[in-house]
């Protein structure tokens, strides 16, 4: 898939009809900058501009520097995805030398309180939310029912911004089923206002999460992605995404039932030992992948990416040295 084929929105244009020296010249709006006013006003006579902001908002998820430190181990989710990996110990770095996720491998990014994982992926859950809410208040905000493609898109936004609060709650806070009364995280329903949130309590966060997934799942009934892609959130996906926040909650019955409905289905195949150790998760043609981007050459740089870091045959920093280990036990789990 290349997704460079989509254009996200930039700017909007302001029609002067009037002429001579009057305030109509003055530009009320920036132009450089869509804001969640402006998102709604012209979604109501363009629907094409909630998809705009919606494929733009996906291409933030391996984007590089999205996290704001502009690193080479700074490109979105699958970033987060091999530093806490790493600090979880199931995974280790062959060799220094590079730098890259380096605190992490040495377990001290999480004992600085200004470190730059800390801010990085702060930032880059917090840029997905921002952008999540200008969707939803461009349909009409967070209670609102639209249809069509409109409701499409403000369904995929409430999973991506739960999918975001989930991992924010879990990278800074405590477990649920620890204190869910502990102070978290601030929570943001909205774009439409620039005041600060004060922390949400474990719970609140974990209140949202299951609300907009959902109101979500409902609303992706019958959605198929184009093209048999699989950029986009499905219904599937949005299962998935509450499963496992009723995981983490504890309610184990709900998220097997959840479980259950997505294997029913039949969308997906569960992966086989064969394929899990095989594949190496190389390709989204893989039947049991649900949620993927095809990562190419003209979507992404070679060196600042998953496979720069994690795969051996790609000319980057695996290839050089800074591979990535997994104790030999491990695969004995798929048996």
């Amino acid at each position: 898939m290349k997704l460079n084929k989509y254009i996200p929105v930039a700017a909007l244009s302001l029609m002067l009809l009037n002429s001579g020296c009057s305030d109509s010249f003055l530009e009320k709006s920036p132009s450089d900058y869509i804001t969640s006013g402006d998102l709604e006003e012209v979604a109501k006579w363009n629907t094409n501009i909630l998809m705009g902001q919606a494929l733009g908002t996906y291409s933030t998820t391996f984007a590089m520097s999205t996290g704001g430190v502009k690193g080479h181990d700074d490109f979105g989710q699958k970033a987060v995805d091999i530093a806490t990996d790493l600090m979880s110990g199931d995974m280790v770095i062959m060799m220094k030398g590079y730098g890259w996720f380096e605190m992490a491998g040495d377990l001290t990014c999480s004992t600085r309180t200004a470190s730059q994982f800390s801010y990085q992926f702060w930032r880059y859950y917090y840029r997905l939310i921002k952008a999540a809410n200008e969707i939803i208040d461009a349909a009409g905000g967070d209670e609102a029912k639209p249809t069509g493609e409109n409701g499409v898109y403000f369904a995929q936004a409430k999973a991506l911004r739960a999918h975001s609060y989930f991992n924010l709650v879990n990278l800074y806070a405590r477990p649920y089923q620890e204190d869910k009364t502990a102070l978290a995280i601030p929570i943001y329903r909205t774009q439409l206002t620039s005041e600060a949130a004060k922390k949400s309590s474990v719970e609140e966060v974990y209140k949202l999460i299951v609300k907009d997934l959902t109101d979500a799942i409902p609303m992706l009934e019958g959605y198929e992605r184009p093209s048999g892609q699989k950029d986009q959130i499905n219904q599937a996906v949005a299962k998935g995404m509450l499963a496992y926040a009723y995981l983490m909650m504890g309610e184990n019955g709900e998220a097997a039932r959840l479980t259950q409905e997505v294997i029913d289905s039949k969308e997906f195949t569960l992966m086989n030992r064969t394929e899990v150790i095989n594949s190496g998760f190389s390709s989204v043609s893989i039947p049991g992948w649900m949620w993927a981007i095809d990562l190419t050459t003209s979507n992404s740089p070679a060196l600042p990416t998953f496979w720069g870091h994690m795969d051996l045959f790609t000319y980057s920093y695996a290839y050089a040295g800074g591979e990535k280990l997994i104790d030999t036990l491990i695969p004995q789990l798929f048996q």
